[in-house]
């Protein structure tokens, strides 16, 4: 059995910075069962220089469609007792279109801070697992503008309504980086048209990719358009987009409500479903994002801004679908939520 340990480093607690997101993919060949804990080691002697902390609370989510795992683990609680559970890998595609197979964490470290992740049964040497990180620091996010970005929705009605998965601040993925802090997440099938959310030209596309599903390596391989607003300075970019799909090209003018693109699973994608964050830098990808709100194309409605958990369509929150076309919806491109499975206190 192989016991997975992370450690952030004390030179890194040196620069002054609160804490790293780690991202951290497991797999090929599957994973056979891992035993997920969060748990403090009982050798200390060779991290002296290093805090050695548990984490608590740890939940092993799943989406409700496609069965996609995750650990995800917050520094901020202390736990009282180790929680193991058990996970089975999700799949996903390669480059070369290859179905493959992993379990993905997502954590966050203080500094000098290090934590057992994991432990794996029926694997004899670390050499036979395919380990793939992604390590960023946690920079503090900037003062919001007074008001947000006030933009039509980007969903064609059909198909509504969409769940939200992640909006301000997710702790899946938008948490890490200031340029997606303020990104919403809505889940939905593929092939759901995308819109222009006001009017403006097309400054980019990139729609080639066909990799997709959960898994660390996919962070940076998705497709994406990128739509500045009238105003010269504002930007909005869909992401996560099904390959080939773009209807328009870069320079092109396009109306407010116009079929852009449509919704896909590339990248990193637990479910299928449009990103969508927006800047007010047309030259620096990085650039802070900016909070969104929808305006209802009902007469008299008021702006709404989703929320995690949430159910939204261009009339604003909507009522969940029923519970049986939920349950029976299992293919990984409709819509889903997380829910927690049960931990087994050891």
């Amino acid at each position: 059995m192989i016991t997975i340990t992370i450690t952030d480093t004390v030179d890194y607690a040196l620069a002054g910075l609160p804490c790293r997101r780690w991202a951290l993919a497991l797999g090929s060949p599957p994973p056979r069962l891992l035993a997920l804990r969060a748990r403090p080691s009982q050798k200390a002697s060779r991290a002296r220089s290093l805090r050695r902390s548990a984490l608590s609370h740890a939940q092993l989510h799943q989406r409700a469609c496609g069965g996609t795992r995750f650990l995800l683990l917050d520094p901020q609680t202390r736990m009282q007792r180790c929680t193991r559970t058990e996970a089975r890998a999700a799949a996903w595609t390669d480059d070369a279109g290859a179905v493959r197979y992993s379990v993905t964490f997502v954590l966050t470290l203080g500094p000098g801070e290090v934590v057992d992740v994991c432990r794996i049964r029926g694997l004899h040497a670390l050499r036979d697992l395919d380990l793939y990180s992604d390590i960023c620091p946690i920079k503090p996010i900037p003062p919001p503008p007074p008001a947000p970005l006030v933009l039509g929705f980007p969903l064609a009605s059909r198909g509504g309504p969409y769940f939200c998965s992640q909006a301000a601040g997710g702790s899946l993925s938008h948490f890490a980086h200031e340029s997606t802090y303020h990104a919403v997440d809505l889940d939905a099938p593929v092939g759901t048209p995308v819109l222009a959310v006001a009017s403006g030209t097309v400054l980019a596309v990139s729609d080639f990719a066909t990799c997709g599903g959960p898994d660390t390596s996919l962070f940076f391989k998705y497709n994406a358009l990128t739509l500045l607003l009238r105003d010269g300075i504002t930007t909005v970019e869909y992401v996560h987009l099904a390959a080939g799909s773009s209807r328009v090209h870069a320079g092109e003018q396009v109306r407010k409500g116009q079929h852009l693109c449509d919704v896909g699973n590339v990248g990193f994608c637990p479910t299928a479903h449009l990103h969508i964050e927006a800047h007010a830098n047309p030259h620096d990808e990085a650039a802070p994002s900016l909070p969104l709100a929808f305006e209802p194309q009902i007469e008299g409605g008021d702006l709404f801004v989703p929320l995690a958990g949430g159910w939204y369509d261009e009339q604003g929150p909507r009522s969940p679908p029923q519970i049986e076309e939920a349950q029976t919806s299992g293919d990984e491109s409709s819509s889903g939520g997380w829910e927690t499975v049960s931990n087994e206190d050891s």
